[in-house]
């Protein structure tokens, strides 16, 4: 699939997450990070980054993926964006 700085993720605002969602959260100190929801409580959502097991608040979550566009992040790097 190319890596995440060639690839391209396309997602959606999202309500309240639900367990199974694949989502894109803001995590303090690590930055943005794809995730899948493990729980999710009231505020709260706990992702599985892969790398880590997270605790956001539900602000934090950006939104749900929609789809892993690989490699097209290469011609966008070459243009500046």
């Amino acid at each position: 699939m190319g890596s995440a700085k060639s690839s391209v993720a396309i997602y959606k605002s999202a309500g309240q997450s639900v367990p199974g969602d694949k989502v894109l959260v803001n995590v303090e100190g690590m930055g943005t990070e794809l995730g899948l929801v493990k729980s999710a409580r009231a505020g709260t959502v706990d992702v599985d980054t892969g790398s880590a097991f997270v605790r956001v608040k539900q602000n934090d979550v950006i939104g749900k993926l929609v789809a892993v566009v690989p490699f097209f992040g290469i011609p966008l790097g070459w243009v500046g964006l």
